[in-house]
């Protein structure tokens, strides 16, 4: 090798030395996405899918404001006005991170029964899910729910990326 060749040689591994450094500064500068907090977000339903006395719906959580946030996990849901009704979250699934760009959505897959007589059923008056320093409420639009001593629960799985329903 010639001189002019290695002083060329060190002039480019200097360069793109100086460059990668550049990259890996300027991504490691970039703020992460926060918590998504219930200023952020709209609540809907949504009916699903209903079969053989299974009932599901989705509770879509969308951004309302320019700002990127995310959503982690099982976030915790109650309801309103159905005492009898137990929420319980699916176990065994796995827990991603949902990043939500302003206008973008987020859904929860509900699953429970509606079959029993109309003594043993509620109806809800609201859901709620607990966000990033509060919560999110919304009115309960998806009809009665089966409350009898063998069935009375509202099954719900983790926070999925898109808008929830049929045909999403």
């Amino acid at each position: 090798m010639t001189r002019t060749t290695v002083r060329r040689t060190i002039a480019v591994a200097a360069v793109l030395g100086a460059a990668a450094t550049t990259t890996v500064l300027t991504t490691g500068s970039a703020a992460a996405a926060q918590p998504c907090a219930p200023g952020q977000l709209t609540a809907s339903l949504a009916p699903g899918d209903p079969g053989a006395g299974q009932r599901y719906g989705y509770l879509t959580l969308t951004t309302n404001t320019g700002q990127t946030c995310q959503l982690t996990g099982t976030l915790p849901i109650s309801l309103s006005g159905a005492p009898r009704i137990e929420t319980v979250p699916q176990e065994g699934t796995e827990v991603p991170t949902v990043e939500l760009a302003p206008g973008q959505s987020a859904h929860v897959l509900l699953h429970w029964t509606g079959i029993a007589d109309r003594a043993d059923q509620d109806v809800p008056s609201r859901i709620t899910v607990d966000v990033h320093n509060g919560h999110i409420s919304t009115p309960w639009t998806l009809g009665s729910m089966d409350a009898s001593p063998e069935a009375h629960q509202l099954r719900y799985g983790p926070v999925q990326a898109g808008p929830g329903g049929i045909g999403h």
